[in-house]
């Protein structure tokens, strides 16, 4: 696994991971739309502050991995290239 320096473009997925983590821990769906602004990662805030994200490729099959996934407490993973069924 890699530490690397979130680039703009990375702002999209930063955003699917942060609403996935909230579904996760069951928030009301009112709660997650009333978050929507401060969810969402904007790439002016990559670009303003430093965000990192941990990078790994993993070897398995991809019909057996969700798009975004609880890897452990507090690391949450995302697979933006993986296809899709």
């Amino acid at each position: 696994m890699n530490i690397v320096r979130a680039k703009a473009e990375d702002a999209s997925t930063l955003s699917t991971i942060a609403f996935a983590a909230k579904r996760h821990w069951r928030y009301a769906e009112r709660w997650r739309e009333i978050w929507r602004d401060t969810l969402t990662v904007r790439p002016e805030f990559v670009v303003a502050h430093e965000p990192y994200a941990a990078v790994a490729v993993v070897a398995a099959p991809w019909d057996s991995m969700p798009f975004a996934a609880k890897v452990s407490e507090r690391v949450w993973s995302t697979c933006g290239s993986c296809p899709t069924r």
